[in-house]
């Protein structure tokens, strides 16, 4: 065999097992990102509090992992791998960011082909006392379908002001091409900050998107019907009180 020949043979060796090793990559990160969008999409926990080996409970992402590895062995072998480690904290941080980049640029694709947009904004406290601003926006498909997305969710515990909150508006408008004509709606609960018709957040958001009218969330009306009917009660005003105290 000339030298040339057995250099273009070892090449082809060395090609054909490197293109093996991507196929076997590409098959295992794959189960991850699955694995990944099945826990968001359930809204479960991706660690557990002690993921030791030892441990009976390692968390529903690690868990996962084994159980499908215990049913595929080159999976067990992709998992195993001491140079990369798909399980670790680090990993599934960075597939979540992964996959929101990809969301949010499939929901700007749909929002550029939408001809009206309306935003909706909810300020709540979570577990750790932390103000989370919820930011979604409401729009038609080329089809008519309505559909709403989750874009952000924002700690705005150290600035609840109304200028502030209308920052993020601002900040959505801006990443997803929303120009003054397209913003046609805004809804938002009753509080003074975003409703206040001087300096709340809708006014503010009216100043750039002038055809933004303000609506009053349904949801919030809702709960201030339920909650006025049950004052009006002896009976559960009374329980009211005490579980509130």
């Amino acid at each position: 065999m000339r030298i040339d020949e057995a250099l273009d043979h070892s090449r082809q060796i060395a090609r054909n097992k490197h293109n093996e090793e991507v196929a076997k990559n590409r098959k295992g990160m794959r189960t991850l990102i699955e694995i990944t969008c099945f826990l968001g999409t359930h809204g479960l926990a991706f660690r557990g509090h002690y993921e030791c080996s030892d441990s009976t409970n390692r968390g529903n992402y690690k868990d996962l992992c084994t159980l499908i590895a215990a049913r595929d062995p080159a999976f067990q072998d992709f998992i195993n791998n001491k140079v990369f480690s798909g399980t670790s904290g680090g990993i599934q941080n960075e597939l979540i960011e992964c996959i929101e980049s990809y969301m949010l640029q499939t929901i700007k694709r749909e929002v550029l082909d939408a001809e009206f947009v309306s935003i909706m904004m909810d300020e709540s406290t979570d577990s750790a006392r932390l103000s989370q601003l919820s930011c979604t926006l409401r729009y038609l498909r080329p089809d008519g379908t309505p559909v709403e997305r989750l874009v952000r969710l924002a700690d705005v515990s150290s600035d609840k002001t109304a200028a502030a909150l209308a920052g993020h508006v601002d900040e959505i408008a801006a990443y997803f091409g929303l120009d003054g004509d397209k913003v046609v709606a805004q809804s938002y609960d009753g509080a003074a900050v975003m409703s206040g018709d001087k300096s709340g957040v809708q006014t503010l958001v009216k100043q750039r998107f002038p055809k933004a009218g303000y609506i009053h969330c349904r949801a919030h009306v809702l709960n201030l019907v339920l909650l006025h009917s049950c004052t009006n009660n002896k009976k559960s005003a009374s329980h009211l009180n005490a579980a509130r105290h």
